[in-house]
């Protein structure tokens, strides 16, 4: 027996059964649980879909609505394909009935093999690849301390050496006042290098520390001077046998690098935790890659992680009308 659950809203007993099936499945980006699209998002313009059988999830989606664009990051998550065809027919069919012109998906590499196949014809619409490519760096952690190390490029060792001879040290973050501290270091280097930050309120971030730790699915760490004073930190977060990078920050006017030395402090405790991967959080690819951009890219490639490349996105095409002038706004913008 079959049932599918649309929903705006999850009950807890929903997300809890939701986060068994995620804690069973293993590696699905957090951009699919409960917990990120609760406190992040804050529940606004978000549907989940929910397909049991027998009873069991079998799979599952939060598909998250902006005007006549619909968004689907790193989703659906399914056991098997014959599931995963299904939650995205049921999709389609839901949206087909409102004003939503085109649904973007981000395929989960874990879940991509319905996205090899003809989605056009079984869902009898138009399937078009994107030009926007989701790729990562991996660092494997079957390897030993030494020879993770050994991989950085010069500079990278240079920087930990030089952080650590000036007396810094990296720890965890003491969550009763230090994570608004991170919070505004955070804030800072966003606005100084005028990039847009993935959290832009306090609260929510704050929020989101606090309930990650609380259910143990990351490690947030500092880096701190000789006196103590927090200069910088980082977020990582649990995604099955992976720990990945989610963002991070340090003051400005230390001149110094130093989420590098944070970086060799987390991927050790990765390896010593039993993580099998060390995600670097996203790589950029492509021809129009600005200088920030291009910065943040050097920094990963200091690590010498291989490069995952994701499947192509696709856009699925809803309602031809509202999908046409969706498509010439954005030309015209």
């Amino acid at each position: 027996m079959k049932d599918l659950i649309i929903q705006k809203k999850l009950d807890n007993s929903q997300k809890e059964e939701l986060e068994n099936f995620i804690q069973e499945f293993g590696n699905v980006s957090i951009w699919q649980t409960p917990l990120w699209n609760e406190v992040v998002l804050l529940e606004s313009n978000q549907t989940w879909f929910i397909l049991k059988e027998n009873k069991k999830i079998s799979a599952f989606c939060v598909v998250i609505e902006r005007i006549v664009i619909a968004r689907i990051t790193f989703g659906p998550i399914y056991k098997e394909e014959k599931s995963g065809f299904e939650i995205l027919e049921s999709i389609y069919n839901y949206y087909k009935k409102g004003f939503i012109g085109l649904l973007y998906i981000q395929p989960e590499i874990m879940c991509s093999g319905i996205f090899n196949s003809s989605l056009t014809e079984k869902l009898n619409c138009r399937v078009k690849k994107t030009t926007t490519t989701w790729a990562t760096k991996l660092i494997n952690l079957s390897q030993s301390e030494e020879a993770i190390y050994s991989k950085f490029n010069q500079n990278h060792k240079r920087s930990i050496k030089k952080a650590k001879d000036a007396g810094f040290i990296v720890k965890a973050l003491n969550p009763i006042n230090e994570y608004v501290l991170f919070y505004g270091i955070y804030k800072e280097m966003h606005e100084h290098r005028k990039i847009q930050a993935i959290i832009s309120d306090e609260k929510i971030f704050v929020d989101l520390c606090d309930r990650l730790v609380e259910k143990n699915k990351c490690f947030i760490y500092g880096i701190y001077d000789s006196n103590d004073k927090l200069q910088g930190a980082a977020l990582f977060i649990k995604e099955g046998n992976r720990l990945i990078y989610q963002f991070g920050a340090s003051r400005k006017e230390i001149k110094m690098p130093l989420l590098h030395l944070v970086f060799h402090k987390t991927i050790i405790d990765a390896k010593n935790n039993n993580f099998e991967h060390f995600d670097l959080g996203g790589y950029a690819k492509g021809d129009n890659i600005n200088e920030q951009t291009n910065n943040i890219n050097r920094f990963k490639d200091g690590f010498n992680g291989e490069l995952i490349v994701y499947p192509t996105s696709i856009s699925v095409e809803i309602n031809p009308i509202i999908a046409i002038f969706v498509k010439i706004i954005k030309l015209v913008l």
